[in-house]
């Protein structure tokens, strides 16, 4: 009786055991189960939480570090080379590593450029190939130019995308380049691929910019006269008219004299005015307003664009406006 019993008590541990097993197994496949869940639920919340803006894409991410290298070398306060090797090191970064986002492996790389090796980080931690939360790239830069920009060039601005690209038609019929915005606020040039998207347009957004146009350091000067305000961008480096604006109110036209001006008349008028335009980059065409005749239209040249407006009983131009163009 003793052999059985002993044989006995050791089938009961071998249920016992096989059970505990079956039940250890059964364990690990529901944790399974639920690792497998939440990485699904993961990859099906992320296009959203992408397109809201969540991660931020290498290219944006990239640009915010180069401006801010290149302010700061503009005020004398790091080499020049800062934004070179800023732009190096974007060079070698394989875009594709994150799906077009920044990795903190990446993110690591960008930081270690500057002097203080991204120690205004203040955001949460990451695994190497783990993309990085706009919010916590936006608020290093915010840290960063504090040191970087003390004469605060960066700003946040407000804008609204009307249009990009060759989505918008200049007023002779020409595309707009693909990296140029058409904004309430004005034109600019797109930096980051997000404000292309369709759900961008139409709204307010805060975006970063810097003074100047093309980043050139400028003096803006303003002053009023009796006949009309006057704004203009003068380059600190050369004194080169990079901008202007003015407008003269209609009763000084008159006033201000003049001699009637037929439209090839106007064309050499506005190519005395504006260096570097030639007569065939010139688009005009007559408009009357109460009565008066007057040419209006664009011209292009010495990487300047030119809106104005003549008068042409008088040869005055009373509406002006130039921009640098890149």
């Amino acid at each position: 009786m003793g052999e059985r019993v002993y044989i006995r008590r050791n089938r009961k541990k071998g249920r016992k055991l096989r059970l505990l097993l079956k039940s250890l197994c059964l364990m690990a496949g529901c944790f399974f189960l639920l690792a497998l869940l939440g990485k699904t639920v993961e990859e099906i919340t992320r296009p959203a939480r992408e397109k809201q803006g969540e991660f931020i894409p290498l290219q944006e991410a990239g640009n915010l570090a180069w401006l801010l290298a290149d302010t700061a070398a503009q005020q004398g306060l790091v080499p020049d080379s800062l934004a070179e090797n800023v732009l190096g090191t974007l060079k070698e970064l394989d875009a594709s590593q994150g799906g077009g986002y920044l990795t903190w492996q990446q993110a690591q790389a960008i930081l270690s450029c500057f002097s203080d090796d991204g120690a205004g980080w203040s955001g949460g931690e990451y695994a190497k190939k783990e993309r990085v939360l706009a919010g916590d790239w936006y608020g290093w830069f915010d840290e960063a130019r504090k040191g970087y920009d003390p004469a605060g060039r960066i700003q946040d601005s407000r804008l609204t995308v009307l249009g990009v690209g060759a989505d918008v038609r200049c007023s002779d019929g020409t595309p707009f380049a693909k990296d140029r915005i058409a904004a309430k606020e004005g034109e600019r040039t797109l930096y980051a691929d997000r404000l292309a998207m369709d759900s961008m347009r139409y709204r307010p957004l805060t975006v970063v910019e810097r003074d100047g146009d093309n980043g050139i350091p400028l003096w803006d000067i303003e002053f009023e006269t009796e006949y009309g305000d006057y704004d203009f961008e003068v380059a600190l480096s050369g004194g080169r008219i990079v901008g202007a604006d003015y407008e003269v109110d209609d009763e000084w036209l008159d006033r201000l004299g003049g001699s009637p001006v037929t439209a090839d008349e106007a064309k050499a008028i506005l190519q005395s005015k504006a260096p570097g335009v030639e007569a065939g980059d010139i688009a005009l065409r007559e408009e009357h307003s109460d009565g008066r005749l007057r040419y209006e239209g664009e011209a292009y040249g010495g990487g300047m664009k030119y809106e104005f407006e003549l008068d042409a009983a008088t040869g005055v131009i009373y509406d002006w406006n130039a921009d640098l163009r890149e």
